[in-house]
């Protein structure tokens, strides 16, 4: 399936809801599994268990700031074949997500 020009845009600008849904639902699949999870809070690593203790592990060191650069229109064009290679999987990466929930 070849997605067009306009559709591939659309799910491009969907990628961070994605991510946050996926992140969400390992998060939840860990914990369930029985694993515990390392997470970031407040500055610490803080280890998070199924039954909702959380064990401090270390201080993190503060962000570093980015600041954004000009929008590259030549490297957008360069990376538009390779979203074309992973299109399929996004794809079926949104139809795992419907199937799980």
């Amino acid at each position: 399936m070849t997605l067009s020009e306009e559709a591939i845009c659309y799910l491009e600008e969907h990628i961070p809801e994605l991510a946050e849904v996926a992140f969400k639902q390992a998060y939840w699949a860990a914990l369930a599994s029985g694993s515990s999870v390392l997470m970031s809070e407040k500055g610490s690593l803080v280890e998070v268990f199924p039954d909702g203790k959380r064990k401090f592990i270390k201080r993190l060191p503060p962000p570093t700031p980015v600041t954004p650069g000009p929008e590259d229109k030549t490297s957008m064009v360069k990376a538009v074949p390779r979203l074309r290679i992973f299109e399929e999987t996004i794809l079926s990466f949104k139809l795992k997500l419907f199937v799980t929930f």
